[in-house]
């Protein structure tokens, strides 16, 4: 997503459990954003933590993974 600089559905990302998991280790780095035990399924826990994320650090939409959030949750930190 970050390197392609694509915007993708959650929808999509939720059918893909190799992304992710990938995106629930990251935001693992962010305590308070903790998506539960990180097991590829986009359950309640992993959609609050990405809720509660792009509000925190005011990103597009809850509803997709542009490439500034990817940006955000790869590096662990806000620039």
């Amino acid at each position: 997503i970050y390197e392609r600089k694509l915007t993708l559905p959650l929808a999509e990302v939720k059918k893909d459990i190799g992304l992710v998991k990938q995106i629930q280790i990251c935001l693992m780095r962010f305590p308070q954003f903790d998506p539960g035990k990180p097991d590829g399924n986009w359950g309640p826990v992993t959609q609050k933590a990405f809720e509660r994320f792009c509000f925190n650090f005011q990103m597009m939409s809850a509803g997709s993974i542009d490439a500034a959030t990817a940006k955000v949750l790869i590096e662990g930190k806000y620039c």
